[in-house]
């Protein structure tokens, strides 16, 4: 199943499901494949829908740790480095990623495993 298709099955209740699925992968493609090279990380779209979602940010914490960690429910330097790096393409793309440390992960990423 490809995206579009996952999509337009996640608005399988909504009267305008193939707008509303046509508008979300628009959205994703903008900011993780800006230049249409039409691949986009499974992780990146995990979090694109996590960043779009009503949950609570509780829950898309654990959730997104789950992603990212996968099933050894323990997060390494690389599962952290893939995370941050997804998550922080939503700001660059809103022209609003000098604010969160641009795009560089790595000083992020260590700074969380300073205290181990």
């Amino acid at each position: 199943m490809d995206l579009a298709e996952m999509l337009f099955d996640l608005y399988a209740h909504s009267k305008q499901r193939a707008q509303q699925a046509d508008l979300t992968l628009n959205i994703l493609l903008n900011i993780f494949d800006p230049a249409r090279e039409g691949e986009i990380p499974v992780l990146c779209v995990k979090t694109g829908l996590v960043g779009l979602c009503g949950a609570q940010l509780d829950e898309k914490y654990r959730y997104l740790f789950s992603a990212a960690s996968g099933a050894k429910q323990s997060m390494t330097k690389s599962d952290l480095s893939g995370l941050v790096y997804s998550w922080v393409q939503i700001p660059h793309y809103l022209n609003e990623g000098a604010a969160f440390g641009g795009v560089n992960t790595e000083a992020t990423v260590d700074s969380a495993f300073e205290y181990r």
